[in-house]
């Protein structure tokens, strides 16, 4: 295990012009929260130089009137990204880390917020007597719309880096990325990573960084950084994640949640062939999503659904699950795919 001493401090003669870190906070009609998620940033302490670069994204409520007010307030630190029409998810970010100074890259969703006040202080100095490694990471507190909170290593998504080891190899999380099931190997908002890490291949290939095809963010990102260096946990819970009844990535709809997995799946297919993953590496992530998928389709009988399962599936080599086949088969029989459709109904309750 290679795992350096934090003793090294900091260099203190960074230019207050120069921001060491750039804070990415990206929003949407989020005017009950953002100004919570503003101030746990703003929080930090340990002299750490940073900005903060709001990006909101077209919000219809008053989001931008409270980010305005924080800009105003806080001029030398806060920078709220000019007024545009909505961009969605993946370019608002982009936008938002062009436009970054910082050396390192940390982000926080305007509905959460950070609950650890030497956040980049630590992580930052992890980074800097780590050159080999590009990103560092902590666990996260899920709190649930009741109130309930647990560590994510509690749900079963526990940190990737084992706490004896506080350290991953890129390879190992590149596939863990790529692979991912229940959870990704860390949260994105959690950690602090090396922009030029991102910016290299986002300069050199955009479309493996930049794709609105995608519908996210955190995955490329996660793979561009493990593509180049090592990852480090940090052990204190940075962030407070809430989770939200109705999201990209968790909604009711049958037909959200095709799409958000083919979207997944789609990524993790491309990226793979980038970096040279070969598919078989990825073939418990393919089979979970992919039965999930066919399995909603089904359920819904919404032919759009299946259609995109079918072209999803099929730019892949490895082999389609057989339960996924049968659904995808009876799917063409319509009053069978009624009646199975319906006991699984009845069995659900």
């Amino acid at each position: 295990m290679r795992w350096r001493s934090m003793s090294q401090p900091i260099s203190s003669a960074m230019n207050p012009d120069h921001p060491l870190v750039s804070v990415l906070i990206i929003t949407y009609n989020q005017e009950k929260t953002i100004a919570r998620a503003i101030d746990s940033v703003l929080e930090q302490t340990g002299g750490i130089p940073y900005e903060i670069i709001i990006g909101d994204d077209a919000s219809t409520d008053n989001t931008r009137k409270i980010c305005k007010e924080y800009a105003g307030r806080y001029p030398d630190i806060i920078r709220l990204m000019p007024e545009a029409p909505n961009k969605g998810l993946v370019d608002n970010y982009f936008d938002c880390l062009e436009a970054a100074r910082g050396k390192y890259i940390a982000d926080c969703a305007g509905d959460d917020h950070w609950c650890d006040p030497g956040k980049l202080a630590a992580m930052t100095e992890l980074l800097e007597n780590n050159p080999d490694a590009t990103v560092a990471y902590s666990d996260v507190i899920v709190r649930w719309p009741d109130g309930t909170e647990k560590l994510s290593a509690e749900t079963g998504k526990r940190p990737f880096c084992m706490p004896d080891t506080r350290r991953a190899e890129g390879g190992d999380v590149l596939i863990a990325a790529l692979n991912n099931v229940n959870a990704l190997p860390y949260v994105l908002s959690t950690a602090v990573y090396r922009r030029d890490a991102v910016m290299n291949i986002l300069k050199k290939e955009p479309r493996v960084i930049r794709n609105r095809e995608f519908g996210i963010e955190d995955v490329p990102v996660i793979a561009a950084l493990a593509s180049q260096g090592a990852a480090l946990h940090y052990p204190v819970p940075t962030l407070v994640y809430e989770q939200q009844p109705e999201s990209v990535s968790n909604s009711a709809s049958p037909a959200k949640m095709v799409n958000f997995y083919a979207r997944s799946l789609e990524c993790s297919r491309r990226l793979a062939e980038y970096y040279h993953v070969p598919q078989e590496a990825l073939s418990d992530g393919f089979n979970a999503k992919a039965r999930y998928i066919a399995g909603l389709a089904f359920n819904s009988g919404d032919a759009a659904s299946m259609s995109l399962v079918r072209e999803t599936l099929s730019r892949w080599t490895l082999p389609v699950p057989f339960s996924t086949r049968l659904n995808l088969m009876l799917f063409r029989i319509a009053p069978l795919r009624r009646l199975i459709a319906g006991v699984k109904r009845m069995l659900k309750r």
